[in-house]
């Protein structure tokens, strides 16, 4: 469940980060199938009575109409930014300089993780770790990253969240 939440999150994040840029750029198209023709006027019911005893009618719903969001490069969900070998996403702020041969880039501990299964990588707060690829990729998903804890060069799955690019 822990990990559908922070999956759900960061992808919530990244939609309102890029959204942000976009409209700050003027660069996103909302396109309406129908749009609205103004405010509907008011008209209460004839007498709180009749509105009671009368037979469950089928409202129509008001608000607005749904909206596509059309960004730059037409993707709404996932990280932006650089892709490493086309598959990791290098976020915004971290360095990819005088890194060891395999290293995408490096992360600080902002939380301590408990690691919860045999494939994961348990940390402390300050603790850096290095970003590698996934041995599978297969088994890469959102929200998580693989990396290796530069103290103890022990390797495992770690949720992205709980770290900061340095």
């Amino acid at each position: 469940f822990m990990r559908e939440a922070n999956k759900i999150a960061q992808e919530v994040e990244a939609i309102a980060e890029k959204l942000g840029r976009e409209s700050g750029k003027g660069t996103y198209n909302t396109q309406r199938e129908n749009p609205p023709k103004g405010p509907r006027p008011y008209s209460p019911p004839s007498s709180p009575a009749v509105a009671s005893i009368s037979s469950p009618v089928a409202k129509e719903e008001t608000g607005r109409p749904y909206e596509e969001i059309e960004f730059e490069d037409k993707k709404v969900n996932g990280s932006s930014g650089p892709k490493a070998n086309g598959d990791i996403a290098i976020p915004a702020g971290a360095t990819t300089d005088n890194l060891p041969p395999g290293v995408l880039y490096r992360v600080k501990a902002t939380y301590k993780y408990n690691r919860e299964d045999v494939d994961e990588l348990g940390f402390d707060v300050g603790d850096t770790i290095q970003v590698v690829e996934y041995d599978d990729p297969e088994d890469q998903e959102e929200g998580w990253l693989c990396g290796m804890l530069e103290s103890s060069k022990e390797k495992g799955l770690f949720p992205a969240n709980f770290t900061k690019p340095i």
